[in-house]
């Protein structure tokens, strides 16, 4: 982003006397919820001896799955049309 954009959204938010809040995209979707199960091996160096043969079973998104921006954008897009509604 730069600089000047970001000069331009400032002023516009002190003229106008609006509230203006930051968001970190980085970390939005993390802790998602997930409609499908989602399983994966366990980590190399984090076995636990005797039950090499199990799987971890996924209750939140993680960076990578190919779910993780749709499920971000759907809740996105309730609170969205929540805060419009109201």
């Amino acid at each position: 982003m730069r600089i000047t954009l970001v000069r331009l959204i400032l002023a516009i938010v002190a003229h106008m006397d609006l509230e203006l809040y930051q968001m970190d995209v980085r970390t939005a979707f993390l802790n998602e919820e997930l409609n499908e199960e989602i399983y994966m091996d366990q980590l190399l160096g984090f076995k636990t001896k005797r039950q090499e043969h199990k799987v971890c079973k996924h209750k939140r998104s993680i960076y990578g799955l190919k779910q993780d921006s749709r499920q971000w954008n759907i809740k996105f897009h309730q609170a969205i049309l929540r805060m419009v509604l109201q």
